[in-house]
């Protein structure tokens, strides 16, 4: 009867054991699918809000940058002239004249929104704006330092 006994018992943990390892195999699967659904959703909205920009070359994408970069200018100095229409900052390395329109954002020392008239001669200001074509630099903001 011993035998018989350990029998059973052995037939019982085959099963014990079979199951065991189908109840593993399938929830591996199961996470093997989940996860295959998620990377390609992810992927999906990777690639759904990539823009114009990100199917461009690297050298396309360089050029792009470098031309946008030389459009813009910043200066820190000291004005030796301001009117209505115009601002020379004079810096170490000289002086640079841009124009002043009404879309130009003066903002004072306290950081509150001027007017260009606030700007007077020999204050420390950093303008920042851009270039046109012609060299032309146009002020986009103006910030009197303290």
């Amino acid at each position: 009867m011993e035998e018989v006994k350990s029998e059973k018992k052995t037939r019982s943990n085959k099963k014990l054991t079979f199951t065991i390892t189908m109840g593993l195999v399938t929830k591996i699967i199961l996470g093997l699918i989940v996860v295959a659904i998620l990377l390609g959703v992810y992927k999906l909205g990777v690639n759904n809000g990539k823009d114009q920009k990100a199917n461009q070359s690297p050298a396309s994408r360089l050029q792009s940058a470098a031309n946008s970069a030389s459009k813009r200018w910043s200066q820190i100095g000291t004005v030796t002239e301001v009117t209505d229409s115009k601002i020379k900052i004079k810096d170490s390395k000289g002086e640079e004249e841009a124009l002043v329109n009404g879309e130009t954002v003066v903002t004072g020392s306290d950081g509150k929104k001027a007017d260009i008239k606030a700007v007077k001669k020999d204050q420390r200001v950093v303008a920042t704006g851009t270039k046109d074509d012609k060299g032309v630099q146009t002020a986009t903001r103006i910030r009197i330092q303290k």
